[in-house]
């Protein structure tokens, strides 16, 4: 991978792991036997009775620190039993500037999850989680933006900004840009969804990495929400319309009884691009369902990107608007400015 592309990456990770709220409720232990669903992990943190999910107790007393303790991170943020932090670990900080190695200590000479977590920050009694730094990070003050917390090992200045939706330039492809997101180049000339878009994380988590906030129409927001029957049908007919005249062409059936990948999360929930094309215009062919509201570049603004479908089009592609007709104060979550 080039340097430009690791050092766009490391950003785009930093700013993750100050945003990303890594507690999942359930019950700890090991993944089942015999391939079946992996057992949501307990939290333990800002908890009195949590000392047990990580350390050794003698008489209701930790009697000391755990001897390997990514490992035991790792146990449960694995991207199955709690959510996987999107930063890389267990590698060298060949790019990254650790101000104080007391402080920020490795394991090995590598980053480890304690590298930016104090976890002893959540095993204070009585045990508080604040909004202000629930991932417990290091040296974060309250109400600092995400990219404060990041400058600690990856100064500003050393990075210019860069802005991954925009996709294009005279000589054609970016391709770094691309590789902020997916793990190798896309194929260009898709007309229709695979259903493996090659992200280097969760389609959502991808999103969450750099768009921290997001107002939403709907109180109880989109984000995670699962899609509906009625809905699904919505989005399909939507992409089916889109790809009509190609599918005449190219399938043996009728193309209304077409069916393939939509941009959702599984299991069939939805995600930042079920409503957002996150593509510049002429990324993929007009005729591809990957080039249906693509984003445009802002006149006079080259660093600037703008959604060409209005609004009221993004909701009407899963909606009947004629039955949505009692507005709601706004819901503001994660996702996409």
């Amino acid at each position: 991978m080039k340097r430009g592309v690791r050092i766009t990456w490391v950003l785009l990770c930093a700013a993750s792991a100050a945003l990303a709220a890594v507690l999942i409720s359930g019950r700890a232990g090991a993944e089942p036997s015999g391939g079946g669903k992996p057992v949501a992990a307990e939290n333990p943190h800002w908890r009195d009775d949590g000392c047990k999910q990580c350390h050794e107790l003698k008489g209701g007393e930790v009697t000391g620190p755990p001897a390997d303790p990514e490992s035991q991170c790792l146990a449960c943020h694995n991207g199955k039993r709690a959510r996987q932090c999107m930063h890389p670990a267990g590698v060298p900080p060949t790019y990254a500037r650790i101000p104080d190695a007391a402080k920020w200590p490795l394991q090995n000479g590598r980053l480890a999850c304690l590298t930016c977590h104090d976890a002893r920050l959540a095993c204070n009694k009585p045990a508080f989680r604040p909004a202000n730094n629930a991932v417990f990070l290091r040296n974060i003050r309250p109400g600092a933006a995400a990219d404060t917390f990041c400058a600690n090992c990856h100064p500003p200045e050393q990075y210019s900004k860069l802005n991954p939706h925009v996709m294009l330039d005279a000589g054609g492809v970016i391709e770094r840009r691309c590789l902020v997101c997916h793990t190798r180049l896309p194929d260009r000339n898709a007309l229709r969804r695979t259903g493996m878009p090659l992200l280097r994380a969760d389609m959502t988590e991808v999103c969450l990495g750099c768009h921290r906030r997001h107002s939403d129409i709907n109180p109880k927001g989109h984000l995670g929400q699962p899609v509906t029957r009625a809905v699904s049908a919505y989005i399909r007919d939507r992409d089916i319309g889109v790809l009509y005249e190609y599918l005449k062409r190219t399938t043996t059936s009728q193309p209304d009884a077409v069916d393939f990948p939509r941009a959702l999360n599984p299991p069939n929930t939805i995600a930042c691009a079920t409503c957002h094309n996150p593509h510049q215009q002429k990324t993929f062919p007009a005729e591809s369902i990957l080039a249906y509201g693509a984003l445009r570049v802002v006149a006079g603004k080259s660093n600037k990107v703008a959604p060409t479908v209005p609004r009221e089009e993004v909701c009407r592609d899963c909606h009947d608007l004629r039955k949505l007709t009692t507005r709601k104060p706004p819901a503001t979550q994660p996702g996409a400015k």
